[in-house]
């Protein structure tokens, strides 16, 4: 009895054009986000809410510098945000080191990788 393939040529290659997309994508978001680190010297003028979404979850913290998020992030090694998100103070001078970019149409914001206050 011969056996039946499952999937067309054709659609193995859309199959694997897709995952190449994927891996590439992501792969870049890794790159940018590892090599963008920055200090940012703000004052946080509002805590913002908290956005979640499948698996994820991320603090906004607005500044006279623009928005920032606070999420956990394997690439950091960062899984205190909830912490860190309840340690911000409005009205407050701080340092923010962070990785990323704003990227507005993909509601990509810098992450906070770390915070001091700055007295």
């Amino acid at each position: 009895m011969k056996s039946k393939n499952f999937m067309s040529p054709i659609e193995v290659m859309i199959y694997s054009a897709v995952l190449v997309l994927i891996l590439l994508f992501g792969g870049a978001k890794a790159i940018l986000y590892l090599s963008t680190g920055n200090d940012v010297n703000v004052t946080v003028t509002d805590k913002g809410e908290r956005c979640k979404s499948v698996g994820d979850c991320k603090y906004l913290i607005y500044t006279d510098k623009g928005t920032f998020e606070d999420r956990d992030s394997w690439l950091n090694w960062k899984f205190n945000s909830s912490d860190i998100y309840g340690d911000i103070k409005r009205d407050t001078k701080y340092t923010f080191h962070t990785n990323g970019i704003r990227v507005a149409f993909l509601s990509w914001y810098p992450n906070i990788a770390s915070v001091q206050e700055v007295k």
